[in-house]
């Protein structure tokens, strides 16, 4: 620690006052020194933290070693400059800790998960006839929390959950824990190099009994037949267990880490698959201080917040119109690097609190922090204690210290935090090049998207689209994978990107960059994806829709290997004009929909008021961009994605029907005579 040779450089200034919202440790460091008239500048891994700092009359050598140990470095000179970096064993001590935590939080987990003894028949039956007065319809596609984590307790209590928890019992919470940020492990019964073996002991003859004990107890209650009378949404919780196959070679179990989230999924072929998430318990403010949550006073935005924070009504609501922003609100988004836009909210309002409590603050933060900043500065004035509140929901989680005058802020996952970070420079080129009131292209936001693999980009993705004068919202782009592959699409080379405009792009998988790569794991892997054996051409554009002949797959179960040789992927780029329904949720838009479907939903709606009730007889037209990317796995099957990406002008006007174009409106017409037929009878069929 160099302090001491800081303080005597400084013999002249014996305190510091000096504040600074949360930004890149460069920036704030270069503020800093030219208030002390030093040179100061981050090293190392410290260049990728983003900090917070507050000192009001505070002795130079504390505030420099209080800034150093808050953000777990070391202080440093070499020809003249003082140099804030992290030393090896920083970093190693970092390392361990994290494992440390991971350890125990999966242990934590699995100690909850009780699978003592074996499920028989009596309680297997009082199980699901427990749940099964919940089953439900899906007309309408309605969601009910209670009744999916009632029926959550049936999926816990059946036999592949248990063998999923006895599973990773054997693998162990510390072989767990030493899953690397952003990796993929496989458990397989032969594994190749790349994978690991699949434990094939106790767990697994457990498994094959509960398995037979189980089934029979579904077929007892009638579960199976009242599923499949009903159809109801959370039947994909009640596998129908058939035969179960002996077959190991053929069951995947699939390990995600992701930001202090262990996503876990596990197939067995010939009887479903089950998925859980070991992630911390973030429902409870853990370790925060109690002043903190009690803290008085109320926070009130300035205008210019207030006007952001209508942007983050948009990016957080779901579906949304766009807004107009100012010039001014402009140049904040399209400029990170100089006003950091993230930390306008978060950080002020950390500062204006530790002010308000007379307390010095050294910290580092997530860029997800100021974005929850940035949506509850949109609710407008609220009290300090209810952002302490919300921080732990924040990203990895972070740990706080009061100490005196002193307030420190530290990620629980420091490393994750800065691996995670989005970069200004690259946000700064994608973002700037729009304008307000111009319509943004498929190409600039894939563009945008591609900036990081971290989920956070679901929602600054949406910032373009918001200002440049369409509502695409964060929604949309959550859906189905769609983030994944407009990552992909913006990951391609422009003469890729061009050949997809220009009749298709079609690329080996083994040959595409490292980052679209993982934008195709992604869409494979994580987003309920099916592969099919077969493809078929169809009309309205698309260049190929994927229907399965026989049975659809799910990717761990047909690419337990990986990637085969030879398997490739195809990028379709195209515009169409689509229309949109209004909807009465106060954000007044749709996504984009085909005639067809408008008129379906019409005639549904005829049926079941009480589901579309939101949905309002009027209409726009507007342009979409479609992108489409098909997979094809050598000797194994095909895979289709579509999405949709409309391009509402902020002047959109709805009207009746009738005022549609005349070839438009005819489409609809007439395919709303062929449901109302269709549906004419379904209330009185049971429907």
């Amino acid at each position: 620690m160099t302090t001491l040779i800081l303080a005597l450089a400084l013999a002249q200034t014996k305190t510091v006052t000096f504040s600074h919202p949360c930004a890149s440790s460069a920036v704030v460091l270069e503020a800093l020194g030219k208030e002390l008239g030093v040179q100061m500048r981050p090293s190392g891994s410290v260049m990728k933290d983003f900090i917070i700092v507050r000192f009001d009359q505070v002795p130079v050598e504390e505030a420099m070693k209080r800034l150093a140990d808050g953000i777990n470095a070391t202080w440093t000179q070499s020809n003249g400059v003082n140099y804030l970096t992290r030393t090896a064993l920083q970093e190693n001590n970092e390392k361990r800790d994290a494992k440390a935590a991971a350890a125990k939080l999966i242990q934590d987990w699995l100690d909850k998960r009780k699978v003592e003894g074996q499920i028989t028949i009596e309680s297997s039956t009082k199980l699901i006839e427990d749940v099964l007065p919940t089953l439900k319809s899906n007309a309408g596609n309605n969601f009910d929390w209670q009744t999916y984590e009632k029926q959550r307790e049936l999926e816990k209590g059946g036999p592949l959950s248990r063998y999923l928890t006895r599973l990773l019992k054997e693998i162990g919470a510390q072989s767990l824990a030493d899953i690397e940020e952003g990796e993929r492990v496989q458990y397989v019964a032969d594994p190749t190099p790349k994978q690991r073996r699949l434990p094939d002991g106790e767990a697994f003859k457990q498994f094959t009994v509960e398995n037979t004990i189980f089934k029979e107890a579904l077929n007892r209650t009638g579960a199976l037949d009242r599923l499949s009378a009903e159809g109801g949404m959370y039947s994909s919780l009640i596998h129908p267990y058939g035969e179960f196959y002996r077959e190991t070679t053929r069951s995947v179990l699939t390990v995600h880490k992701r930001r202090n989230n262990y996503s876990v999924q596990f197939e067995v072929v010939g009887n479903g698959s089950v998925q859980e998430n070991i992630q911390p318990d973030r429902e409870k403010p853990e370790g925060m201080p109690k002043e903190l949550l009690e803290q008085k006073g109320d926070y009130v935005p300035t205008e210019m917040e207030s006007e952001l924070g209508n942007v983050a009504k948009v990016i957080f609501g779901g579906r949304g119109d766009s807004i107009p922003v100012s010039a001014a609100a402009v140049g904040v988004l399209s400029d990170p690097v100089t006003n950091e836009p993230l930390s306008m909210f978060g950080s002020k309002w950390l500062i204006d609190s530790t002010r308000a409590m007379g307390k010095n603050l050294v910290g580092v933060m997530s860029d997800d922090c100021y974005l929850a900043g940035m949506f509850i500065v949109s609710q407008g004035k609220m009290g300090f204690g209810q952002f302490w509140t919300f921080l732990p929901e924040m990203g990895t989680g972070y740990n706080v210290k009061i100490e005196d005058k002193w307030l420190t802020l530290y990620p629980k996952g420091p490393m994750e935090v800065r691996e995670n970070r989005l970069d200004r420079e690259d946000w700064k080129r994608a973002i700037s090049r729009g304008a307000p009131g111009r319509l943004a292209t498929l190409e600039e936001l894939a563009s945008f998207a591609a900036l990081s693999d971290d989920e956070m980009a679901v929602m600054i993705a949406t910032l373009p689209a918001v200002f440049m004068g369409h509502g695409i919202s964060m929604d949309e782009l959550a859906r189905d994978g769609n983030m994944q592959a407009l990552r992909l699409f913006g990951r391609l080379t422009a003469l890729q990107q061009k050949a997809a405009r220009n009749g298709g792009a079609e690329m080996l998988l083994s040959r595409l960059p490292a980052g679209a790569l993982r934008a195709v794991d992604g869409l494979v892997n994580e987003h309920n994806a099916r592969i099919g054996p077969d493809r078929a051409v169809i009309g309205w554009g698309e260049p190929r829709q994927v229907y399965a002949s026989g049975t659809e797959s799910d990717p761990l179960q047909l690419l337990p290997r990986g990637y085969p040789p030879a398997s490739v992927v195809r990028v379709y780029a195209m515009k169409r004009d689509v229309v949109h329904q209004q909807r009465d949720t106060g954000y007044g838009r749709s996504e984009g929909v085909l005639p067809d479907t408008i008129a379906q939903q019409m005639a549904y709606a005829e049926v079941w008021p009480e589901s579309y009730q939101y949905m309002l007889p009027l209409f726009t037209m507007s342009s979409a961009e479609q992108l489409f990317i098909e997979f094809e796995f050598s000797n194994v099957g095909f895979m289709y994605h579509r999405m949709q990406v409309d391009f509402l002008p902020k002047d959109a006007v709805y009207k009746p029907l009738k005022d549609l174009p005349t070839g438009v409106r005819a489409e609809i017409e007439a395919a709303l005579k062929k449901y109302r037929e269709q549906y004419k009878n379904a209330r009185g069929g049971g429907g």
